[in-house]
């Protein structure tokens, strides 16, 4: 029940604060390396400490009445920011900090346990030297991809069905630096992506190349000839990014924001039945700023969904491509969702939603995550879109109970009903609506990997050549 650390050239766990009736729960390095700055309980209250290892004086930094822990000190030595525990809740605090000046702690002590007792300890190691990024970047996590790209569909065309593979991450214990990898096969041809990111920058660069599919409907021909069918695009290319991501309440609520910017430079071609090829390749540069607020989410543990707060988003993609590169294009994509706790208390999650899509020529985006349920068929083309929707969905049952211990289990049965109506800005006669619900099942395999499963019916109505009943998805 102590702090103790650990010489590098000596890998002894020496004993530096060893207390009678109170344990060490966690610690951390001061810049500097003068200090450890480590979290226990006498009095049974935590609070955070400060052990100085060339003289052995150990000084109380908090005093709290209910708990104070995980305390980090910044980089300039400035300022000490740790966890507070006050009236059932976990706030994020920020002191200014001065070590010398902080008052000497009057801690019960113990002595050390013999040599090959059972401790219960936090061990803190210091690095010899500087901190070396590469020495610690082998990969940490080796794993399968699965993909099934489907949608509400009876258009015919190429579709890609299963995709399997397998993918590789990694980052050094800081997380100053990441990379990932995968390769996987699907619709018969062999794909892949290598990324490369970074912490020690404040906007986060991210680069990555890549070689994806994606399934979309398009027009193929030209003319009276031309014909509008599900096809895969062939993409490859590069893309640079950086993000700002901002936390402004992380507590009972939830309130982010984050900035991005996106360089997008990609080859498109289109493939039929059997990689036919429907389109040669066209070249294409895109720059993306992307807006994400949210604002005051809240959850329960058996909360599927939010149980309140405003979330919003905005994507405009600026394409700068001469003639000779396919045409030019902009499209833009906005977002506003509004969570409502009118039944939290059966743990009933309600959404109401508004979107818009404008293109300046059609299919710029794959359209079908803007359509509305049973009406993924329908192309929107160039044009000004809002998308009215909202969506309920309420837990029946929870088969885990916290006592199973399988390697797959299913988390949560549910039903959902939702209703959705898109517009054309320019002619309100242009309408589709499709209205309906149906079960989802949440489910765990290898404690790991997350499903969430979606079967239900929809109702179309509107100006559409499809009406009525079909089967959805998502």
């Amino acid at each position: 029940q102590g702090l103790y650390l650990c010489d590098p050239a000596n890998p002894r766990l020496e004993p530096a604060v060893v207390l009678e009736d109170a344990s060490v729960y966690d610690a951390k390095w001061t810049p500097d390396g003068e200090w450890v700055i480590f979290t226990a309980d006498p009095g049974e209250v935590l609070n955070i400490y400060a052990y100085r290892v060339d003289t052995g004086e150990t000084r109380q930094l908090t005093n709290v009445a209910y708990g104070a822990f995980e305390g980090a000190v910044s980089p300039d030595g400035l300022r000490l920011a740790f966890i507070e525990f006050q009236d059932q809740r976990f706030d994020l605090k920020e002191i200014l900090l001065d070590l010398e000046a902080a008052p000497r702690a009057l801690l019960s002590a113990a002595n050390p346990p013999e040599p090959g007792a059972f401790i219960d300890t936090v061990g803190v190691a210091r690095l010899d030297g500087a901190y070396r990024t590469l020495e610690f970047l082998k990969p940490r996590m080796i794993y399968p991809t699965a993909y099934y790209e489907a949608v509400s569909s009876g258009k015919g065309g190429r579709k890609l069905g299963f995709g399997a593979g397998l993918a590789v991450q990694g980052t050094d214990p800081l997380a100053r630096w990441a990379y990932w990898a995968e390769g996987f096969y699907q619709g018969e041809r062999p794909w892949g992506e290598l990324g490369l990111s970074t912490a020690t920058n404040i906007l986060r660069p991210q680069i990555r190349v890549f070689r994806r599919p994606d399934q979309l409907l398009a027009q193929v021909g030209s003319g009276s000839t031309a014909d509008t069918t599900r096809v895969i695009r062939d993409e490859r290319g590069a893309e640079f990014s950086v993000r700002l991501p901002i936390t402004l309440q992380d507590n009972i609520h939830r309130s982010t924001a984050q900035f991005a910017l996106f360089a997008n430079f990609q080859e498109n071609r289109l493939l039929g039945e059997g990689n036919e090829v429907l389109r040669e390749w066209s070249q294409n540069l895109a720059i993306t700023p992307v807006v994400s607020l949210r604002w005051g989410l809240q959850s329960a543990l058996r909360d599927l969904v939010w149980s309140r707060g405003v979330t919003f988003q905005s994507a405009t993609e600026f394409e700068f491509v001469p003639d000779r590169f396919g045409g030019q294009g902009t499209a833009s994509y906005n977002e506003i969702g509004v969570y409502l706790p009118f039944l939290s208390r059966i743990n009933n999650g309600l959404k109401l939603e508004l979107a818009s899509l404008s293109q300046s020529r059609g299919f710029v985006y794959n359209t079908d995550f803007f359509m509305p349920r049973g009406h993924e068929d329908r192309a929107p083309g160039r044009g000004t879109f809002i998308r009215f929707g909202a969506e309920t969905v309420q837990p029946f049952y929870f088969p885990d109970n916290g006592f199973i211990i399988l390697p797959a289990f299913f988390r949560a049965i549910y039903g959902y009903g939702f209703a959705e109506r898109l517009v054309r800005a320019d002619d309100t006669s242009v309408t589709l609506t499709s209205v309906g619900g149906g079960l989802g099942i949440q489910f765990n395999l290898l404690h790991v990997l997350e499903f969430d499963l979606r079967f239900g019916r929809a109702y179309r109505t509107g100006s559409s050549p499809d009406l009525g009943w079909t089967t959805v998805y998502r």
